[in-house]
């Protein structure tokens, strides 16, 4: 429908996906590792990035599309290849938001609700499956619905987003359709923000794994409800505590 520049983004490092000049496709990967021999010119501007990038870093930001939270990179594509050589997290980049045409399929219905609450977040990497999600999330951070967030509490919330994806994975949530950020916000419907970032990252593991069956039930398309009382113990039946 409409294209919006939205300056200065973090974009996470796994939504860069692609490259916005087709004829890029014949120097990198899908994974944006370079494809073309080592003696060409490509390969030695490669490797001098590389060097650059472990001396001094890399600051210059790329210039990106993102269209449904994916991103396509027009200039700057050697910079992501270096960058997600070394696994870094982010690149930081202009953004331009390609927004779709608005229709009924949920994920459009989704993206059109995170169009609605990124002013506020300013962040792309909390995304969900579930409708109303953004709003809960606003709820569960003390915030008003059209509240915007402080740095800090940016800041507080992705480093509790990067404990909680370490555990999510290490339980083997990486192969799960519900995001980091469906689970975060199980989370914070049961515990406040001050108990999970003291958690240990074994407790934080055990606490997602209580709710297994929770995050499970994310996979379904119907709404889901979480207890927030502990299950009662199971009752002993009788001849269990007559009979040895």
């Amino acid at each position: 429908m409409a294209q919006e520049p939205l300056g200065l983004v973090e974009i996470p490092a796994e939504s860069i996906v692609g490259t916005k000049t087709s004829g890029r496709h014949t120097a990198f990967a899908p994974n944006f590792m370079p494809l073309l021999e080592a003696d060409t010119e490509f390969a030695a501007k490669w490797s001098n990035l590389c060097e650059a990038h472990l001396e001094e870093g890399i600051h210059t930001p790329i210039i990106a599309f993102e269209f449904m939270n994916r991103f396509y990179v027009q200039e700057g594509n050697k910079r992501v290849s270096v960058l997600k050589y070394f696994e870094a997290g982010s690149v930081t980049g202009n953004v331009t938001r390609v927004v779709p045409k608005y229709n009924d399929t949920p994920e459009v219905r989704l993206y059109y609700e995170f169009m609605h609450y990124y002013p506020l977040i300013q962040t792309y990497l909390l995304t969900f499956t579930k409708p109303g999600s953004y709003g809960r999330l606003q709820k569960a951070m003390g915030k008003g619905p059209e509240e915007k967030w402080t740095a800090e509490d940016r800041a507080a919330i992705l480093s509790l987003y990067n404990w909680v994806e370490k555990a999510y994975t290490a339980l083997g949530g990486d192969k799960l359709r519900a995001t980091v950020g469906d689970v975060l916000l199980l989370l914070l419907r049961l515990y406040s923000m001050e108990e999970l970032t003291k958690a240990s990252p074994n407790e934080l593991q055990q606490k997602i794994d209580a709710l297994w069956d929770d995050v499970l039930a994310l996979q379904n398309d119907d709404p889901v409800t979480v207890s927030e009382k502990p299950a009662e113990p199971a009752q002993t039946k009788l001849l269990e505590r007559i009979l040895p």
